[in-house]
């Protein structure tokens, strides 16, 4: 056992909203801490071209073993990778998860309209930033073995929100 655990010992999220004269800003941001995952994507990846399915890691050409004396985690050409903790990664993260930008309008226009009570127009954005020295794609996966698994995609979004 390496006493490193999968499930995160600290987690958590936290978010401001900012007003000012019918606009406002919002942020969102989660976040976790010592958290480790397998990274089985680097097994297949630093196997010497064992899995063809898998491209060859420059890691694997540029840091592994080549000669007496080096020091690398990564085994010599040629040798097939064993799985083990050397693959065992802090999935650690902060990710901005949501961001708003909004403008309501003033009420003084909307009574012009009798139709109108309130009206917001607004640019949202989602999972745009991911901080994390994790090499997978998503520090956020929630298994214990990472296997090529997409991060959520970024969603951008313009809108507007009328109430009659």
């Amino acid at each position: 056992m390496t006493g490193k655990s999968f499930d995160a010992p600290w987690a958590g999220g936290f978010g401001t909203t900012l007003s000012w004269k019918g606009l406002s800003f919002s942020a969102q941001f989660t976040w976790m801490a010592d958290r480790w995952v397998l990274n089985n994507d680097r097994y297949f990846e630093e196997n010497n071209g064992s899995f063809s399915s898998y491209n060859q890691s420059k890691r694997l050409l540029y840091d592994g073993w080549k000669n007496p004396g080096d020091v690398t985690d990564i085994p010599r050409y040629g040798e097939i990778a064993q799985l083990d903790d050397r693959f065992l990664e802090n999935s650690s993260f902060l990710r901005l998860k949501n961001v708003t930008i909004a403008y309501s309008l003033p009420r003084l226009w909307l009574q012009k309209s009798k139709f109108f009570t309130s009206a917001r127009v607004y640019l949202q954005g989602l999972n745009l930033l991911t901080f994390t020295g994790f090499t997978g794609f998503d520090p956020e996966y929630a298994g214990n073995r990472y296997l090529g698994v997409y991060p959520p995609s970024r969603q951008y979004t313009i809108g507007v929100e009328v109430s009659f």
